[in-house]
């Protein structure tokens, strides 16, 4: 203990880890007052300040460019969807099916029998509508966590 400082001292030295003493915010007014009237405080107090800062500029690393790159890359590949050949092809080939069961369909009803254009017309619309919905589904689905 140092014969100069009495308790009050203690205690505003004390208050130096308190929130609202931090360092850059403008100091309580009790704090201020105090150091102030007291050059024993107002000494001490700028030498934990400037230990304090010492310390906090010793203990900064600059990380690594290498780290900062891998980072990049990293989230980059995360915001990327892997784009699957394999599952491309089974959606083709469910749409290209469904397709041909369709006009299957409407070329063996009796009631567009008639109408044989309507075949190729019903392919192509179901075709394309079920691989653009397989698609769309694929690139609105969150990527796996």
């Amino acid at each position: 203990m140092n014969p100069n400082l009495n308790s009050d001292c203690e205690l505003l030295l004390l208050r130096q880890f308190d929130p609202d003493c931090r360092a850059g915010a403008p100091l309580p007014a009790d704090v201020a007052m105090h150091l102030a009237s007291c050059d024993n405080c107002r000494q001490q107090w700028a030498e934990l300040r400037a230990l304090d800062q010492g310390l906090k500029l010793a203990l900064t690393v600059e990380p690594p460019v290498e780290l900062y790159r891998a980072a990049y890359r990293a989230a980059v590949e995360i915001d990327e969807l892997p784009v699957k050949a394999n599952k491309r092809w089974l959606q083709a080939g469910y749409a290209l099916l469904a397709g041909v069961a369709v006009a299957q369909g409407l070329l063996m009803s009796p009631w567009t029998a008639d109408w044989p254009w309507l075949a190729p017309i019903g392919f192509l619309a179901v075709s394309a509508a079920l691989f653009v919905r397989d698609l769309y589904q694929e690139t609105t689905a969150l990527p796996p966590v």
